[in-house]
């Protein structure tokens, strides 16, 4: 069975080629159980998970970005025959379910509470934002490498230079400029080989990104919002990172088969994030969680122990979940 579930994941994501890439996949499920593991949280969590500078939890939100970037790098490759009827078609699904999504989730997080659901209801969720980013993305990503960077200093130095105005606007933008600089990252990891040079350049590229996020952590401009150069750099770093482990993973057969279920569940990562959600705001408060959480983990663990201890078993879930759906043809993606 991990054999057949490797051959999924990988599927047509040979050397060089293919519409799936099993490393970013299994890149954007690892980075879905680690904010499940912080939205969770019963009790404090390490400073390098959440609360420190940089932590995991704060640059995740651009990380995601930047992941979305890099498979629509991959989809455009695959697609590459595509009229633009298809894309036309397939951008407009991309923001019309995001945005839909967002506005589920916030329907489905307030129940019952109906009398105040519609005075609070937004549409310019995170869902709905890197949902009309990502689609102006699949747009540009076919334009040369070279102008894409040049958009991307456009849009940076664009709302550095203007006035404040709609903050949902801003974050558009934002979002955009990440996913833009996704879309060169995924790029470049469509045309390497898979093998250690690879992965060596994947490492240096998130030690330097890191080193550069940590640099900018002291300079007057870091605000703590998408924009945060900081954050950026660190959201690039966490993406390098994860690819480089993903790729030495898959070259030997035992942590392949590890690798291989991340990447089956990270097909489907948006509605394993609903479920999240949902099941956060319906369920965490409930007599069996308490008593799993004080009677089984807390007494051998702690309280921060506990914390990621029942992180994990959600995130388990969670991939066991997505990797149900997939092997059943449910691929509910964007």
């Amino acid at each position: 069975m991990a054999q057949s579930t490797a051959a999924r994941a990988r599927g047509r994501a040979g050397a060089g080629g293919g519409g799936r890439n099993p490393e970013l996949d299994a890149t954007r499920m690892l980075a879905l159980v680690a904010a499940v593991a912080v939205l969770v949280a019963p009790a404090p969590l390490p400073d390098w998970l959440d609360g420190g500078t940089l932590a995991v939890a704060d640059v995740l939100p651009a990380g995601f970005a930047v992941v979305s970037g890099a498979a629509i790098a991959h989809q455009v490759a695959a697609r590459a025959a595509a009229g633009a009827g298809w894309w036309t078609a397939r951008v407009l699904r991309r923001v019309a379910l995001l945005v839909a999504a967002g506005v589920l989730l916030q329907v489905l997080v307030r129940l019952p509470s109906l009398a105040t659901l519609f005075s609070s209801l937004r549409w310019e969720s995170e869902l709905a934002v890197l949902g009309i980013a990502s689609g102006l993305a699949m747009l540009l990503a076919r334009l040369p490498a070279s102008t894409r960077v040049v958009l991307v200093v456009l849009l940076v130095v664009g709302h550095r230079a203007a006035p404040s105005g709609p903050e949902p606007v801003g974050e558009v933008v934002a979002t955009l400029a990440l996913v833009l600089v996704g879309t060169l990252l995924g790029q470049w990891v469509r045309h390497r080989p898979r093998g250690l040079t690879t992965v060596g350049l994947l490492a240096a590229l998130a030690i330097a990104a890191g080193a550069a996020a940590h640099a900018l952590t002291d300079r007057p401009w870091v605000d703590g919002t998408l924009w945060d150069p900081a954050l950026a750099a660190g959201a690039v770093a966490l993406v390098a990172a994860l690819l480089a482990v993903g790729q030495a993973a898959t070259r030997r057969a035992l942590t392949d088969r590890l690798v291989a279920p991340l990447a089956v569940a990270g097909r489907v990562t948006l509605p394993l994030w609903l479920v999240a959600v949902v099941a956060d705001a319906w369920f965490l408060d409930t007599r069996p969680v308490r008593w799993l959480l004080r009677e089984v983990l807390w007494p051998p663990l702690g309280a921060t122990g506990a914390a990621l201890a029942l992180g994990a078993l959600v995130g388990l879930a969670l991939v066991r979940l997505g990797t149900a759906m997939a092997d059943r043809g449910l691929h509910l993606r964007a």
